[in-house]
């Protein structure tokens, strides 16, 4: 149409509707023959294209590649899955890798000179969930998950539709459902999603039996109560604590015991002091077997010294 342009006129109007219509036609069959040859691809055992998850790298054929595990970045993965199944959300998971500087998935292979966005080992949560949800870890990977609308918009399809391939797997099935399934516990209990007040959640509340923080949750009856989270360890069932507490008698407590120390200050001071006390008793007791072990060192070095004495030639 730049080359060519278009007459003023019902004739020029038509010619360019024309047009437009055969550009719509010619843009679907590009996108048909794109699709039958990524699955016909997929279908002779090699990957459809696009990034390789972390876990794995890509190995070039002649006529095709393959996906190959790599055991760091694979123990990398078996590790944010087993961070998962111990009841930590994937902003903990985010914030713990993070903390440790580890590469991102899209900054394992770049040049860490020069690259500057986004910062480097910086871990964002929905990377996480993205790696907790990839079945790919099962040996299962799968292209054609979605379709393009417009420029803007997708649409998912059918499981039906998916094309899969076998890969290596890096974690079994169990631990992959497992993870699914806790992954919808944390979504059911994140603050946007609950439906009643909890005073004492966000870690100001923990459990005297494992020493881990509690959750509020609400049964049927409407009545709140506070569970242990170690309630959502998968792993082990016997770690998992049974009890609960109901939430409005320990909210009382806590608020009595609060409203008590606010209208009696010296109950703070005598609290410092034992504190201060207690303190003051460890760093002696640690002070001894410190002496203890000093003593014992030094027995060693005479010891060792006096052997090797007796050893000399005449």
């Amino acid at each position: 149409m730049v080359t060519d342009p278009i007459e003023a006129g019902p004739e020029g109007v038509l010619r360019r509707h024309i047009k437009g219509a055969f550009a719509e036609w010619e843009k679907a069959k590009i996108l048909e023959r794109t699709r039958r040859g990524m699955v016909r691809r997929i279908q002779a055992g090699h990957p459809g294209g696009g990034n390789v998850p972390l876990g794995y790298r890509y190995l070039s054929e002649p006529h095709g590649g393959r996906w190959e595990m790599d055991e760091d970045e694979a123990a990398l993965v078996q590790r944010i899955f087993a961070l998962c199944l111990r009841g930590l959300s994937t902003r903990k998971i985010a914030a713990q890798l993070t903390a440790e500087r580890l590469p991102t998935p899209s900054q394992r292979h770049a040049d860490h000179r020069t690259y500057k966005k986004p910062p480097l080992g910086v871990w964002d949560h929905p990377t996480v969930r993205g790696i907790l949800t990839n079945p790919a870890y099962i040996g299962q990977a799968v292209w054609g998950t979605h379709e393009n609308l417009t420029k803007t918009t997708r649409r998912r399809r059918p499981e039906s539709e998916w094309v899969r391939l076998t890969v290596p797997p890096i974690v079994d099935a169990e631990t992959f459902h497992s993870a699914q399934a806790a992954l919808q516990q944390h979504r059911a209990l994140a603050i946007r999603n609950r439906k009643y007040d909890y005073l004492l959640c966000g870690g100001r509340l923990r459990c005297g039996r494992y020493g881990r923080g509690m959750t509020g949750i609400c049964r049927k009856s409407g009545i709140r109560y506070y569970r242990c989270n170690s309630h959502h360890y998968l792993m082990d069932p016997s770690l998992r604590c049974p009890g609960v507490l109901r939430a409005d008698v320990v909210e009382a407590q806590v608020w009595a015991a609060v409203v008590r120390v606010l209208e009696q200050p010296e109950l703070i001071a005598t609290e410092v002091a034992r504190q201060e006390t207690h303190a003051e008793a460890q760093r002696a007791e640690i002070g001894l077997r410190m002496a203890v072990l000093d003593a014992a060192l030094a027995k060693c070095v005479r010891e060792a010294h006096g052997g090797r004495m007796h050893m000399r030639p005449r």
